[in-house]
């Protein structure tokens, strides 16, 4: 029992809707940052570029190509609109675009005893021609892990998860 205990651990469970999609280029924009009560925090600076990173790598290897943007339009403290989306993603001529939203999370100090975690929002995915949802997030992911070390090391499982299931739901 330990063992499957111990497999278990930091398995997230991963609720979508999902429509048909292929293999395709994905336009990977900047994901928000962590926050803390709604508002950026200085320990989540920086982890919306982490987390892309990470996207990135676990999508080497599979049907998609996954490019980014330089634009000034997109940062890692706002929410960008759809249109906006669409439009960055249309100029580069992509075929879906994934906006992924980071929630909350806690560093918490050494020796409290309380646990680190971090969150994803929200997470969807566009048909750029047609401007539907083809892959969305119904709600949030959250992951937590022992005090010692950071919280930042959730955001590469958060990245496996969604990864995996953005290739499960692909019809």
């Amino acid at each position: 029992m330990l063992v499957a205990l111990a497999l278990c651990s930091g398995c997230a469970s991963i609720s979508v809707k999902s429509s048909h999609y292929s293999s395709g280029q994905i336009l990977l924009l900047p994901p928000r940052d962590l926050v803390q009560k709604g508002i950026p925090h200085p320990k989540g600076v920086g982890s919306g570029k982490i987390f892309q990173e990470h996207l990135r790598q676990n999508f080497l290897n599979t049907p998609f190509k996954v490019v980014t943007t330089d634009s000034n339009a997109f940062g890692a403290t706002e929410i960008a609109a759809k249109d906006k989306v669409l439009k960055e993603a249309k100029s580069l001529n992509t075929d879906y675009c994934l906006q992924v939203v980071l929630g909350e999370f806690l560093n918490a100090a050494p020796m409290t005893f309380r646990p680190d975690h971090a969150s994803v929002e929200s997470a969807i995915m566009y048909n750029v021609a047609t401007g539907d949802t083809v892959w969305e997030l119904l709600e949030p992911l959250y992951l937590e892990k022992g005090n010692p070390g950071n919280h930042l090391v959730l955001l590469n499982k958060h990245a496996r998860t969604i990864t995996k299931s953005i290739l499960k739901n692909m019809k």
